[in-house]
């Protein structure tokens, strides 16, 4: 009999349904023994069970009953059998693989994992360079298992061994090539996508949703930056967590997929992704690694040179012009709304109004943004320089939506402006009017059961009972069904004396 065959006919007799569980008994006690011992236990014994072992054992097992086979006995039969093998043999005839034991398995496992290592080691070699100092440290924090980076690594490589070689190499490659360029005195700063290229031949491979790039970011952050980790991205790394957490539910926001997070976590995580950008920029920057500043930008309106004119200048900042503008404008009050129609209307509302007042000869004048949706890296930016340069003399008034997504957006803002932040007509009290006066229409959409779950979770900053009285009423309310209010007040700010 060939090996071919014998495979066939071992598979054709063992891996049908009155052999399974005896088999995986099997293998599972082999697994913790390590050995040929012990008995393998099957309880309540299927009629096609009963069969099966009846027929190869010669015993009068009957359904319903426990079979208790040692593993010796079992040895013993398949090498008196037609088959003549032992239980190792079996297991290989039956998978095509070693019979192993854990012990055995771990061993293997530590072995490759090593083997990672080695294999991404002669690959540097082979191109010439030679691993630094820091790139050293990281590698001997990952191969015992502790470090940043180690479980996106381990993640990696229980997916498959050639995704975590190739994800390893091209970050330890991009960060070696911002090493050259310290220790030659040239460093100059490099684009990401520009440094992913020369690595990788692909710009994306260092973004951080992908395996290299999520690596590259952990190492930068494993060890001290030449010029330093700022105070600025710790701070910004602390309010994207502290966001974070407040969604925080069964799963993990660090799951590579993320189809099944939950409503809650994926609003929250979403809220937080401008604050995320800004500490990750913060990060890559002190190891002269520019990212993409132009794909973040925010709206903004504000008054023209002339103060006595209704029309005023309509633009659009990208974070490289948040952060080059040399003078910012003097603001007396800052406005924001997250929703471009409820801008568009109060924009309109301004150029078709009458002449008034002379805001803007000294305090400055109102300013108008729209982050559509939640504050970008670029909205952000702008708020902190104006906050910080003086140029902001009044508040951060910011209106949003009744609803979760609406308090988890303002959320960020009230924790990073604290005292300079203000509700926009986004308070109990303007709900609670606007459904004494009948605002709240019938028709209009109410709170599903998923979302008064989401609620009862949540916490408005500002004013921590919002979300109790929402949850009284489970009606929402909109922006743009307030916006004769936030018309009112935003002309108003044009002529405060009034």
């Amino acid at each position: 009999m060939t090996q071919g065959q014998a495979e066939q006919e071992a598979r054709a007799y063992f891996l049908r349904p009155g052999m399974n569980r005896l088999l995986q008994a099997i293998w599972k006690r082999y697994e913790g023994l390590g050995r040929i011992g012990g008995k393998a236990v099957v309880p309540k014994l299927r009629p096609e069970e009963c069969e099966a072992l009846n027929g190869f054992f010669g015993t009068y097992y009957r359904p319903g009953e426990k079979a208790e086979i040692s593993l010796s006995e079992m040895e013993l039969e398949l090498r008196r059998s037609v088959f003549e093998c032992g239980l190792e043999e079996l297991y290989q005839r039956l998978y095509g693989e070693p019979l192993l034991s854990r012990s055995d398995r771990k061993r293997m496992s530590q072995q490759n994992w090593q083997a990672l290592f080695t294999a991404a080691e002669r690959r540097l070699y082979a191109e010439g360079l030679l691993p630094p100092p820091f790139v050293e440290e990281w590698w001997l924090m990952l191969r015992s298992g502790k470090g940043m980076g180690y479980r996106t690594l381990k993640e990696l490589w229980d997916r498959g061994e050639a995704e975590a070689s190739e994800a390893l190499l091209h970050a330890t490659l991009a960060w070696c090539r911002l090493s050259g360029e310290e220790e030659r005195g040239a460093r100059r700063p490099i684009r990401k996508p520009v440094l992913a290229a020369e690595v990788s031949g692909n710009p994306h491979a260092l973004d951080r949703d992908q395996p290299a790039g999520r690596l590259f970011f952990q190492a930068l952050l494993s060890m001290p930056a030449p010029s330093g980790h700022s105070e600025r991205a710790a701070r910004e790394a602390d309010q994207a967590s502290l966001v974070v957490r407040e969604g925080a539910e069964d799963s993990t926001l660090e799951a590579a997929d993320r189809q099944e997070e939950p409503p809650l976590e994926r609003m929250v995580r979403e809220a937080a992704k401008g604050l995320d950008t800004l500490a990750a920029r913060e990060v890559y920057r002190s190891w002269g690694v520019l990212d993409d500043d132009f794909s973040s930008y925010v709206h903004l309106y504000r008054q023209g040179s002339d103060p006595s004119a209704q029309s005023g200048h309509h633009a659009v900042w990208t974070l490289a012009h948040v952060e080059e503008a040399r003078i910012l404008p003097l603001v007396s009050e800052l406005f924001v709304v997250e929703n471009p129609a409820v801008y568009a209307a109060l924009i309109d509302e301004r150029r078709n109004g009458a002449v008034i007042g002379n805001a803007g000869a000294r305090s400055g004048s109102p300013l108008l943004l729209c982050t559509s949706g939640p504050a970008s890296a670029a909205a952000l930016r702008l708020m902190d320089r104006l906050v910080e340069s003086g140029r902001l003399s009044g508040m951060i008034r910011y209106s949003g939506d009744y609803d979760g997504k609406g308090i988890v957006m303002a959320n960020v803002l009230c924790r990073r402006y604290r005292e300079r932040f203000r509700p926009w007509r986004f308070d109990r009290e303007t709900y609670a009017d606007s459904l004494a006066q009948g605002k709240l229409a019938a028709r209009g959409l109410h709170f599903s059961p998923e979302e008064c779950r989401q609620l009862s979770k949540l916490r408005a900053e500002w004013q921590p009972d919002l979300t109790a009285r929402l949850l009284q009423s489970k009606r929402k309310l909109f922006q743009e069904e307030l916006l004769d209010l936030l018309v009112s007040d935003w002309m108003e700010a044009f002529n405060p004396n009034a």
